[in-house]
This record gives C-alpha cells, sequence and structure tokens, in this order.
C-alpha cells in the first residue's frame, strides 16, 4: 500500500492509507511527474551507465519488499570526495518515489523524534536523506548520534511514550520499514577512527 493508493491486479477501495504525499514539510514531499516511460527513457537509461547509480534505484525498489521478506529496515551511507555524486545518487534512487531535487531531501539538522516521525511518513519506501555533512556537533558526537540511529531505524518502532501522552497526541506508536540512502565524504568506518570508538558488528550490519 503505497501513500495514494495500491498496487493490485484489482480495483478495489483501500481504507486507512496514510495522506502523506501531503506534508506540510516540504522536505521529503513526493510528487508525481511524467510517467513510468519517460522515466525510463531519462534517468533509467542514464543510470545504465553507472553502477552507483543502479544501486540506488535498486535500493529504492527493494523497500517496498522488507514487510514481504520479513526483514528490517537499514541504512546505506554513500561516501566520497566531494562533487563525485554522492547526492545525484541518494536523488536518483528517490526519484523513484517522486522525490527529484536537493532542496526537497530531508536532512540531518532534524532532531531524533522528529526524524522517528519522518521515517514512519516513508513507511515501505526508500528514505533519502541528504550528506551527513550537516549534522551538527563535534565528532564523537556526531558519530555516536550516527550509531544510535541505526539502531533505531533497524528497530522499525518510534520512542515509546506514556500512554497519557499518545492518548492526546498520536494515538499508537507510529512503525516504519525503509532503507535509508545517504552520504558523507567519509566513511562510517572513518568516522568512528576519528571519534577514537570502535564500530560495534551490530551498527555495522545495519548501517552499511
Amino acid at each position: 500500500v503505497l501513500a495514494d493508493g495500491a498496487i493490485s491486479a484489482e480495483t478495489t477501495n483501500i481504507i486507512g492509507v496514510s495522506p502523506t504525499v501531503a506534508v506540510d514539510d516540504p522536505s521529503g514531499r513526493r510528487t508525481s511527474s511524467g510517467n513510468l516511460v519517460s522515466w525510463h527513457d531519462t534517468i533509467g537509461q542514464t543510470s545504465r551507465l553507472s553502477s552507483l547509480l543502479m544501486f540506488t534505484i535498486s535500493a529504492a525498489l527493494a523497500a517496498p519488499l522488507l514487510g514481504i521478506a520479513r526483514r528490517p529496515s537499514f541504512a546505506f551511507c554513500i561516501y566520497g570526495r566531494t562533487r563525485s555524486g554522492k547526492t545525484i545518487a541518494t536523488l536518483v534512487g528517490s526519484s523513484v518515489i517522486g522525490i527529484g531535487r536537493t532542496e526537497n531531501l530531508i536532512g540531518w539538522n532534524i532532531t531524533d523524534a522528529r526524524l522517528e516521525q519522518r521515517l514512519a511518513e516513508l513507511r515501505d519506501l526508500p528514505f533519502p536523506i541528504d550528506d551527513l555533512s550537516t549534522m551538527v556537533g563535534g565528532k564523537k558526537e556526531k558519530y555516536l548520534r550516527i550509531s544510535n540511529i541505526a539502531y533505531r531505524v533497524s528497530a522499525g518502532w518510534s520512542t515509546a511514550r506514556h500512554s497519557s501522552f499518545t492518548r492526546a497526541n498520536e494515538g499508537v506508536h507510529s512503525g516504519w520499514r525503509c532503507i535509508v540512502l545517504t552520504s558523507s565524504e567519509k566513511s562510517v568506518r572513518d568516522m568512528a577512527t576519528d571519534a577514537k570508538v570502535e564500530r560495534q558488528p551490530g551498527e555495522a550490519l545495519r548501517l552499511i
């Protein structure tokens, strides 16, 4: 089930579909433009020339399959020098769900609580988020936050709150299944080295 309907062989009325195509926040907003044929002939054909672009498209197409395969969410971090095509690769993957401009990408200048809300908005979809360089803090602070987020993404559920809060604000706790796509000039392993912290195997499996 997608935000505006369902992938189905039959025409059916779907009740309870999340109306997240109309989110107030411009970042992460999805739009419809063109059609499959035009996407295939432009983005699709160009992407055949790049293993990185084919990879991000594949990740985007794989995200809706996590629920079917009963696999948890996880993240990919594309790293490389400046102007090596990292953001373009993220955008090409996000074009599959209708995000095609850098300014429409969700950024890391976001609280963890808000990040959980955004993850739920893109349930069963790829979750493209801008370069990790936009995250504030020192080297160790940034790495520890990145590590914590990796486990949070994999958990698939927002932070549990007292029942009085959920009744007054949001009802049941929200969940998600997604493949996160982000980028950085340094690999996560190098970030851990700079922070003088050893990467945990579990974190390395959740943030690749």
